[in-house]
């Protein structure tokens, strides 16, 4: 029998030596792919949320309801409901549903009414005059996602 010196190739060991380290290093690029993912997902809600906070704003003075309810307090679909709107209507005012989620809407209003004017958190004047004060909160699984201030006015 012949043996044959400065053979050229790879071991078995060395072979899956490599294919140790190869899997090692996939898996930790796997691993940070998922959370980049989750991620991304947790941010695209939040932008939605915030999105339907701010055209929640730019419509809470056609809200009937509120202007016209007794009491202020927290306005939600459970309370259209039980005030005597209709399925179809309430949830048009306090559920969203974009990208197969539901986004349920909250609006806190004071119940007293502030004169003066009001300011956006960065300072910039919003508006001024007789209104009150309110709050929309968006929520996704009772996780608020989004929270804004506005006025409703008189």
């Amino acid at each position: 029998m012949k043996v044959m010196k400065n053979q050229r190739g790879l071991t078995l060991v060395e072979l899956l030596a490599a294919l140790v380290i190869l899997s090692i290093i996939s898996l930790s690029l796997f691993t940070f792919f998922i959370q980049a993912s989750s991620y991304n997902t947790q941010n695209k809600n939040k932008l939605v949320a915030i999105n339907i906070a701010r055209g929640v704003t730019e419509r809470l003075n056609d809200y009937t309801e509120i202007k016209e309810a007794e009491s202020k307090g927290s306005f939600t679909y459970e309370r259209c409901l039980s005030s005597g709107g209709n399925n179809e209507y309430c949830t048009s005012l306090y559920r969203t549903t974009i990208n197969n989620l539901t986004y349920h809407i909250e609006i806190i209003v004071e119940d007293h009414q502030t004169t003066g004017q009001f300011h956006l958190p960065n300072g910039s004047l919003l508006t001024q005059g007789i209104g009150y004060s309110s709050q929309i909160r968006v929520l996704l699984q009772d996780q608020i996602l989004a929270e804004l201030g506005s006025v409703i006015q008189e």
